[in-house]
C-alpha cells in the first residue's frame, strides 16, 4: 500500500508538470495534481491528451520579460507531446496492471488465511455474547437495584422454605446456589464440549497432513 501511495504521488506530480509546465504555484495546482492521480485508481482520465481547439500556440520571440515552457499562450491548455504520452502510459501501466494486481493478490492471500479460523472465531464470539447477556441483570443501571432486590427476595424465600419445610434439595434454588456447583446450564457445557472436539479434530487433521 505504501508503494502504491508513492507511485500515485510521484506520478501525479510528474504528469502535471509535463502537461502544464506554466501552471501557477497555488492551491489549485495541488488540487489538480492529486485529483487526477487519485481518481486514476477508479477511472482512466485521458481527456487531457486530446488537443484543444480553443488553445492558441505561443510564438517564441526575443522577449526577455516572458519565459514560457509550454506550447500555448494560455497556461490552462495541456502541452501534448511525446513525454506527456510516455509519463501517462508509464503511470497507468504501473498503477493499473502491476500495483492493483498485487493489492488484490495480497487481499486474497489474507482472506484465505483467515477463512480457516473465521468459523471458530464466529462461534466463540457468539457464545461469548450469549453468556454475557445471560449473566447480566434484567434492568440496566440505575434500575438494576430492583433486580438485586428481587434476587434477595428469592434467596430469602428459599431460605424460609429450607428452614420450615426441612427439605434437602429444592428445584427452585437459584443457579448460583445449586448443589452441583454449575454456574451455567448443561447446554452451555455441551456447547463447549462440541467446540473442544472440533478443535481437537482440526488439530489432528493438521498433524496428519504435515
Amino acid at each position: 500500500m505504501r508503494m502504491t501511495i508513492l507511485v500515485i504521488i510521484s506520478g501525479g506530480i510528474v504528469i502535471h508538470a509535463a502537461m502544464y509546465p506554466d501552471y501557477p504555484f497555488n492551491k489549485e495546482l495541488f488540487r489538480r495534481t492529486f485529483h487526477k492521480a487519485w481518481f486514476s485508481l477508479f477511472l482512466t482520465p485521458i481527456s487531457d491528451l486530446s488537443d484543444e481547439v480553443s488553445c492558441t500556440l505561443y510564438n517564441k520571440t526575443n522577449n526577455n520579460s516572458l519565459c514560457k515552457a509550454g506550447e500555448y499562450v494560455d497556461w490552462k491548455c495541456p502541452s501534448v507531446g511525446l513525454w506527456s504520452y510516455i509519463f501517462n502510459i508509464q503511470y497507468f501501466v504501473l498503477l493499473k496492471l502491476i500495483l492493483l494486481t498485487l493489492l488484490y493478490a495480497l487481499f486474497s492471500a489474507t482472506a484465505s488465511k483467515l477463512s480457516t479460523e473465521s468459523d471458530a472465531i464466529w462461534k466463540f464470539q457468539r457464545y461469548h455474547l450469549v453468556v454475557d447477556f445471560s449473566n447480566r441483570l434484567r434492568l440496566p443501571a440505575p434500575l438494576n437495584i430492583i433486580s438485586y432486590i428481587i434476587i434477595l427476595l428469592e434467596l430469602f424465600k428459599w431460605m424460609l422454605r429450607r428452614i420450615f419445610c426441612c427439605t434437602c434439595k429444592d428445584p427452585n434454588l437459584p443457579v448460583a446456589l445449586k448443589s452441583d456447583g454449575r454456574r451455567f446450564s448443561i447446554k452451555d457445557y455441551t456447547y463447549w464440549n462440541q467446540l473442544a472436539q472440533e478443535y481437537d479434530a482440526n488439530q489432528q487433521s493438521k498433524e496428519m497432513e504435515q
